[in-house]
């Protein structure tokens, strides 16, 4: 398989285009992409459908940008530098790159041109944290499920604090136009949760986890699912089994938004890092019942 997405870091230049990117940024619209503080590590980012469950054709087509903890974030916008993939697969196969004006909310916004499932797919460029405080560390550690990497950490003699770890966001969200189920596709992401099943009967989804396009076995999925438009959401985890997948129920509709989380040794560092996070999500609606 060839793969579309690619992080690396992008390069910061003059002018007044950085001088708008960077007042936007100030602001907090685009603090989950570029942030260097542990707490970003932390959040989860997602890309979030607007609008009802089930899109007319030819409608709106709406996205926003989430970063945020137990499927509550702020809103960001869309800043090109931070992008490194933003693309729109079709329900015939086909796909489009999407883009967008500077500071652009919602970030994605196009028109439901086809009956379907229509697949957005989000690749971020790359950031860098460094990590100040050891329980934060473990915090995240346990958090996100991620076994042994405390003791890779210290097998590899790195030190307990005040070391660097790059990450980067791969997102994707479905959005159906008209009558019909959900069927997601496989976008080449490094990182990808994909829906591979969902039984509108028995109101249940099976998701699989590709690393690089291989099965992840063992990876941690927290599904969040948020029933009324509120601010709160259940949460649920699981464990991908050896073919990588794992299911989750789905009854009564609403928000739904799947996390994993890879934490791997950089097999090129960009910077100082010595370690570095993939954070992958798939987000839908479904309709209430």
């Amino acid at each position: 398989m060839t793969y579309m997405f690619r992080a690396f870091q992008t390069k910061q230049g003059g002018g007044r285009h950085s001088r708008v990117a960077a007042a936007i940024l100030f602001l907090g619209l685009g603090c989950g992409l570029v942030g260097a503080g542990s707490a970003v590590q932390a959040h989860e980012y997602w890309v979030e459908p607007q609008g009802p469950a089930i899109l007319a054709l030819g409608t709106a087509m709406q996205g926003e940008f989430k970063v945020g903890v137990d499927f509550k974030g702020s809103r960001n916008s869309y800043i090109p530098r931070n992008v490194e993939r933003l693309v729109l697969a079709m329900p015939d196969g086909s796909q489009k790159a999407l883009g967008g004006e500077l500071g652009q909310r919602p970030a994605v916004n196009t028109t439901a041109e086809q009956l379907g499932t229509h697949v957005v797919g989000l690749v971020t460029t790359r950031s860098k944290l460094t990590w100040r405080e050891r329980e934060r560390f473990v915090s995240f550690i346990d958090y996100e499920g991620l076994p042994g990497i405390l003791e890779q950490h210290a097998a590899r003699g790195l030190p307990e604090v005040g070391f660097a770890e790059s990450y980067a966001r791969s997102a994707k969200a479905l959005f159906q136009v008209g009558p019909g189920d959900l069927n997601d596709q496989v976008l080449g992401m490094p990182l990808e949760v994909v829906m591979i099943a969902y039984d509108s009967q028995a109101q249940r989804v099976r998701l699989r986890v590709l690393e690089k396009g291989q099965a992840l076995a063992g990876n941690q999925v927290r599904l969040f699912h948020r029933r009324d438009g509120g601010e709160e959401a259940e949460q649920v985890i699981a464990i991908t089994d050896a073919d990588g997948t794992v299911s989750f129920d789905v009854s009564g509709g609403g928000q739904f938004m799947a996390n994993t989380v890879t934490l791997r040794e950089p097999e090129q560092a960009e910077w100082d890092e010595v370690w570095h996070s993939w954070w992958g999500s798939l987000s839908f609606n479904l309709p209430l019942c």
